[in-house]
């Protein structure tokens, strides 16, 4: 699978670079396709160009293809970068959104400058970005070196080229520099020069940009196909599975459950939408997948439970497997309702097994005896229930899924949810590759979700504590509510509880974070302001009589539209849907809304309050 390697131009006789990596040099050279990495990336790419070929009968050859184009840097500087290589983090993500890049060379740079010692340049570099003319250099010399970052040392081909020329070293010593920068080795660097810039390896850079700029490219124009490949690359992690359909809702691409009548053990693209993978499911290998494929393909799709369980009987398939699927959705496409498969399904199974031992001993049943036409009419009756509720649905599916898949408790939450919070749950994993999570260890967030699993603890102190189980529509981590937060909000809190944490994140040995509670608030409890709006000031002074009249004890906030000002009039009181109601049919529904408080002015009040109720 491609991943791709810069060489040099030329090596002197002892070895070294003689000539700096360009980007000219990519396209002179052509590319080199070496896996050193072994990167998941790369599988992502391979697997999204192929669904490509299968559905548009086009074959794109990133070898033969520019890295400029306009469209795949707009989303890159969107910040809307999931699944982006090297560029989702929500570091990444905002400092994407301020340096707005608009060629390779500024996501090479930007790649390069997000790292210990020259995070420090970036505003250097975005203030050089925008008005290069305001860049000034210490000597002259330092020009031809830096002009291409705008005065900033990122790259450590510069630093050595800046020892050469400033500082008379041999390509030989330099490079000895620029390896103890690589490994970090601070007695060298020191012996080298007392306070030391670390730096990246440009080509390393390049190279990390050119495969970022190929997943922005797969994402901007086959989104499907892309987010199809990416969800199959991480089917093993559950959490990451949850964070990317996440994502998949958020681009309004619809996550399909798994079908036995065209799903196989990946994701895969289905017209506008992603089919969920067959191995998804609890209990289910690739040896059953691959069984149902190939009956499927000999024998044409399954047309109900029966024939499913008919014709897979005896080839890896168990009531475990069938109930499983059920739950999951997987026989939806088929008649019937999941409660009436549930119903019936198990005895259907004995039903056959049972026909199957009469044939062995000679043994012919009415089933056989009929006609083909005439067999429907013999097969199993469903009976006669209403379907589970949307809830316990859910639920089935994450039991069998590890996650929602036709809908999530929190999708009516979702822009509640995304204007309160400062961190994702999925944020707290730890990455295999870097050992490090997204959001940093000892930095307060605010998170957001629904209680899952709530339990009380004894400390060795004799005190009590709880720990929380909370899940957003990324992942689910454990919150830590200690003693105090503890006797604050036990009697708030439940399973089942929507609710807003704020915290100090804990990042351990574990794969996930946890997040140390220092404050809850219930979505319920989360306090909202009614805005009314006026034409302006004239306006207002006219009905604010009237206005007050039909406020009470509930507070508002007016806004003046031609002044472009607001201000607080009345008290602070919850809004009442009465008195809402009269106001929309007084002022007219769109001049009256109602919007929550900043959630960072409630922690303390409306914390403190909730804990005592």
């Amino acid at each position: 699978e491609p991943a791709y390697h810069f060489v040099p131009l030329s090596r002197s006789a002892d070895g070294q670079l003689t000539k700096q990596f360009t980007m000219t040099t990519i396209e002179e050279l052509g590319l080199l396709k070496m896996d050193f990495l072994g990167l998941r990336t790369l599988t992502v790419i391979n697997e999204a160009l192929g669904f490509i070929r299968q559905r548009t009968g086009r074959d794109i050859d990133f070898d033969r293809m520019k890295c400029d184009d306009p469209g795949v840097f707009e989303l890159i500087a969107s910040g809307k970068d999931e699944g982006i290589f090297q560029l989702e983090s929500s570091g990444m993500k905002s400092f994407m959104k301020e340096l707005k890049p608009n060629c390779i060379e500024d996501l090479v740079a930007g790649i390069s400058l997000y790292r210990p010692g020259p995070m420090k340049f970036i505003p250097d570099y975005i203030r050089g970005k925008n008005h290069p003319e305001q860049v000034r250099y210490l000597v002259p010399q330092l020009e031809p070196i830096l002009s291409d970052t705008y005065g900033c040392i990122v790259y450590q081909e510069q630093v050595m080229q800046i020892v050469r020329d400033l500082g008379g070293y041999t390509l030989g010593r330099s490079d000895l520099v620029r390896r103890a920068m690589s490994k970090k080795k601070d007695a060298v660097m020191k012996k080298e020069r007392n306070n030391f810039v670390y730096a990246f390896n440009r080509s390393h850079a390049a190279g990390y940009a050119v495969v970022a700029y190929q997943t922005a490219y797969l994402k901007r124009y086959y989104p499907v196909e892309f987010m199809a490949a990416l969800i199959s690359s991480v089917m093993d992690v559950t959490s990451k599975v949850s964070e990317y359909i996440a994502v998949c809702r958020q681009m309004n691409i619809s996550i399909l459950p798994p079908d036995i009548k065209e799903g196989s053990y990946r994701f895969t693209p289905s017209g506008k939408a992603i089919r969920y993978g067959l191995t998804a499911v609890k209990g289910v290998g690739k040896n059953v997948v691959d069984a149902i494929v190939a009956e499927r393909e000999l024998g044409g799709p399954f047309n109900s439970l029966n024939d499913f369980i008919e014709r897979m009987n005896g080839r890896e398939i168990n009531k475990r497997t069938v109930e499983s699927f059920i739950y999951a959705g997987a026989f939806d496409s088929l008649p019937g309702t999941r409660s009436q498969k549930i119903a019936v399904y198990a005895d259907l199974m004995d039903s056959v097994q049972r026909e199957k031992k009469d044939s062995i001993a000679g043994q012919m049943s009415l089933f056989d005896l009929a006609a083909p036409e005439d067999r429907s009419a013999l097969e199993i009756r469903f009976p006669d229930i209403p379907e589970f509720p949307l809830q316990d649905r859910l639920n089935y599916e994450k039991a069998v899924l590890g996650l929602y898949v036709s809908g999530h408790p929190l999708q009516e939450d979702a822009d509640l949810l995304r204007r309160n919070i400062t961190a994702r749950l999925a944020e707290f994993n730890v990455d295999e590759e870097t050992d490090e999570a997204m959001v940093t260890d000892g930095s307060v967030v605010t998170v957001g979700g629904i209680v899952n699993r709530k339990t009380v603890r004894n400390t060795k102190n004799g005190k009590t504590m709880m720990i929380l189980e909370l899940e957003d529509l990324t992942d689910q981590i454990e919150i830590l509510c200690f003693p105090r937060e503890n006797d604050l909000y036990r009697q708030t809190v439940s399973e089942g509880s929507r609710i807003f944490v704020r915290g100090r994140v804990s990042i351990g040995d574990d794969t996930k974070g946890k997040l140390i509670c220092q404050n809850i608030l219930r979505f319920e409890d989360l306090e909202k302001d009614i805005y009314v709006q006026f034409p302006d000031r004239n306006a207002f002074a006219a009905q604010e009589e009237r206005l007050t009249e039909l406020l009470g004890d509930c507070g508002c906030i007016v806004v003046l539209r031609k002044e472009r000002q607001s201000k607080r009039i009345a008290g602070y009181g919850r809004p009442d849907p009465k008195v809402l109601e009269e106001l929309k049919k007084q002022f007219g529904a769109a001049n009256v809304a109602v919007r929550e408080r900043k959630l960072d002015q409630q922690w303390i009040r409306g914390g403190e309050k909730l804990g005592t109720e």
